[in-house]
């Protein structure tokens, strides 16, 4: 109803917030083809009204629909796309959330070593915010943690590790942005 009203009365800046919104709604529903169209919708809206912080996290929600459908690359693309906004905006907890999404991609694309760097990274920017991880994605964020460490083996791990948590900013995003076939795995 609410979207049905935005539409009616053009009002551009809260129908990307709506769009966003129920996006995400019909995510965790399961409705991914759903999902798909209204985020597209709330990145073409985004787009148009020149709103960058719902345009990243429009991005950022695509990309999370395209990991569950197994499509890494585009998950990854927008990812990246994420990022560079959030970035750009000074986001650093959108940055945080965007680098988190994209270390399990690439990890899913072979870069566990790239993935490693980035989650510890993103972890990081989150200690250093305050933020904590919500309780509900506690348990997946701690599974993946300990599936990258069986992934490279201690030492890789650990190597890997401490380099995400002493990378400055610009370095991360920098890493952030290059292909996962140039990195080591």
């Amino acid at each position: 109803q609410v979207l049905v009203h935005r539409r009616q009365t053009n009002d551009m800046l809260r129908l990307t917030t709506t769009l966003n919104n129920l996006a995400l709604a019909m995510r965790r529903l399961g409705n991914l083809e759903r999902a798909k169209q209204l985020y597209t919708e709330a990145i073409a809206v985004s787009q148009s009204v020149g709103n960058l912080k719902s345009l990243a996290h429009a991005l950022n929600g695509l990309a999370e629909v395209h990991g569950e459908l197994k499509e890494y690359a585009s998950a990854v693309r927008l990812q990246r796309e994420s990022i560079s906004i959030r970035h750009q905006l000074g986001d650093l907890k959108g940055e945080a959330i965007s680098l988190d999404a994209l270390a399990m991609s690439v990890d899913q694309l072979g870069a566990s070593f790239l993935a490693t760097q980035l989650e510890s990274a993103s972890g990081k920017i989150m200690r250093e915010l305050g933020l904590a991880i919500p309780f509900a994605s506690r348990a997946e964020n701690e599974n993946f943690i300990a599936q990258l460490r069986i992934k490279l083996r201690d030492a890789a791990f650990e190597d890997a590790w401490s380099i995400g948590q002493t990378m400055p900013l610009e370095q991360v995003v920098a890493l952030a942005m290059k292909d996962a076939d140039t990195q080591n795995n």
